[in-house]
C-alpha cells in the first residue's frame, strides 16, 4: 500500500458534512464520519485529517467537495486558510455521472462522500481557485440587483392590470411605468377620478427625483386630459389603495437598484484600488466592467482563451458522426448565463454605435453570409477573448493590437 497520498471526499449539506478518506489503492483508511457545519466541526475535521496524515505519513492530501448551493463556501475557505492541501469544488453533475459509470445504485450521504473520494483518486481534478473577496461581494450585489429587478417587473405587470381598472387610459398611453414622475403621481392620485377632481395647482405641487423637481405642466395637462373621459369602473376613496402600494414599492425598488449599482463600483475600487482595465474598452462602463470581471474571477485558472470560451458556453456544438450530420450547430450555453447576457448587450451596443473591432468583425461575418444571430454570437466570443487577454496581461484596451 502506498501511504504517500490520501484522498478526502466531503458530501456537503446544510447542517452537516459526511467525510470519507481513501488511499492510492482506494482503500478506506479511516471510518467514514460526520462533522457539523460549525467552527467546532471544521476544527474536528482538520484534527482528524491531520491525525490520519501523520499516522500514514502521507505526503499530500487531496480534498474534494460538491458545490451544493453555497453551503460549501465556508468550509472551503476555512481549509484554504488553515492548510495548504489542494481543495477542489466539483460540479454535482460530474460526480453523478461518475457514480453512474460505476453502476452505483444506492444513494446516501456516506456513499456520496466515498464516491467523491474515488473521483478525486481517479480523475485528479485541478485545485479550485475562487475569486477574490471583493469580486465575490460584487457578484452577490449584482445577484441582489437581478432579484430586485425581477420583483420590480412582476409589480409593474400587476400595476398595469390594476390601472386597467382605475385609470386604463393612462396605462394604454404609457409605454413604461417606472418613470419617477408617474410613480409620484400614482402614489398621491392613483385613480382617474382623483386626478380629474384634483386641480392643476395641486398636481403641480408634486415633486420627484433627488432634486425634488415639480411635475411639468405639459405632463400634468396630458394626464388631466386622459382622466376627463376615463371609463374606469373603480371609483371612490379606497379604489386606488393597490395602485398606491404597487407604485410605492416600484419606486422603492428603483431607489435600491440605483444605490446598489453605485456600491458595486465603490466596492470594486475599495479592494482593487483602481478601476477595472475592462472599463477602457469603448462601450463598457465601469459598472459593467466590474460585474464582468467579478464573474470571470481569477483569469489565470484558464491556461488559454479556448478554455474560458468553453467555460462560458460560447463555443459551437457540431453534431456529426461518420459521414452524416445530424441537426444544426448551436452555441453550448454552458456556464454562467449572466456573463453571456452582459456580452450580448455590450455587443449590441457596439454594433449600434459602430465600435471597432467588434463592429468590423460583425460586418465581416455578415458579408460571409452568416445570419445576424450567428454573427452576434461570434462577436460575443471575440469580445470575451479580448477581455481574457486584457485581464491576463493586465493591460488596457489597444484597438490596433
Amino acid at each position: 500500500m502506498d501511504p504517500h497520498q490520501m484522498f478526502v471526499g466531503i458530501d456537503i449539506s446544510k447542517f452537516k458534512h459526511d467525510v470519507a478518506v481513501i488511499d492510492e489503492q482506494k482503500q478506506s483508511i479511516t471510518p467514514r464520519f460526520v462533522i457539523a457545519d460549525s467552527a467546532q466541526g471544521y476544527r474536528n475535521l482538520l484534527e482528524r485529517l491531520e491525525t490520519v496524515q501523520l499516522r500514514l505519513q502521507a505526503e499530500q492530501v487531496y480534498i474534494g467537495m460538491e458545490a451544493t448551493g453555497s453551503y460549501w463556501m465556508n468550509l472551503y475557505h476555512f481549509l484554504h486558510k488553515h492548510t495548504d492541501w489542494p481543495t477542489t469544488v466539483i460540479n454535482p453533475v460530474q460526480t453523478r455521472r461518475f457514480a453512474q459509470s460505476r453502476l452505483r445504485r444506492a444513494v446516501t450521504d456516506p456513499i456520496d462522500a466515498l464516491e467523491i473520494a474515488h473521483y478525486m483518486q481517479e480523475r485528479r481534478p485541478d485545485q479550485t481557485t475562487t475569486a477574490a473577496l471583493g469580486l465575490q461581494i460584487v457578484q452577490d450585489i449584482d445577484k441582489q440587483i437581478l432579484s430586485l429587478i425581477k420583483e420590480r417587473n412582476a409589480n409593474i405587470y400587476r400595476l398595469r392590470l390594476e390601472l386597467g381598472k382605475t385609470f386604463p387610459e393612462l396605462e394604454k398611453n404609457t409605454p413604461s411605468l417606472v418613470a419617477q414622475r408617474l410613480l409620484v403621481l400614482l402614489g398621491h392620485y392613483p385613480t382617474a377620478e382623483m386626478v380629474r377632481n384634483a386641480t392643476i395647482e395641486q398636481l403641480g405641487q408634486l415633486t420627484c427625483g433627488s432634486k425634488e423637481r415639480h411635475l411639468s405642466m405639459v405632463f400634468i395637462k396630458q394626464v388631466k386630459q386622459l382622466a376627463e373621459n376615463s371609463v374606469a369602473y373603480k371609483t371612490g376613496p379606497n379604489a386606488g389603495i393597490v395602485v398606491q402600494t404597487l407604485a410605492a414599492r416600484i419606486a422603492e425598488i428603483q431607489a435600491h437598484v440605483c444605490r446598489l449599482k453605485k456600491q458595486i463600483v465603490q466596492v470594486y475600487l475599495h479592494y482593487s484600488k483602481q478601476p477595472s482595465v475592462l472599463a477602457t474598452i469603448p462601450g463598457i462602463a465601469p459598472l459593467t466592467a466590474s460585474i464582468l470581471e467579478a464573474y470571470i474571477g481569477d483569469v489565470n485558472r484558464f491556461p488559454e482563451y479556448k478554455k474560458i470560451v468553453a467555460y462560458f458556453g460560447l463555443n459551437p456544438t457540431v453534431c456529426m458522426s461518420g459521414v452524416s450530420k445530424r441537426g444544426r450547430g448551436y452555441m453550448q450555453k454552458k456556464g454562467n448565463p449572466r456573463v453571456r447576457n452582459i456580452l450580448f448587450m455590450n455587443v449590441l451596443t457596439m454594433i449600434r454605435f459602430k465600435v471597432d473591432p467588434i463592429y468590423s468583425f460583425y460586418k465581416c461575418k455578415l458579408d460571409e453570409g452568416r445570419p445576424k444571430l450567428v454573427a452576434i454570437g461570434a462577436a460575443m466570443r471575440k469580445l470575451l477573448v479580448i477581455v481574457y487577454t486584457m485581464l491576463k496581461n493586465n493591460e488596457h484596451f489597444q484597438p490596433k493590437k
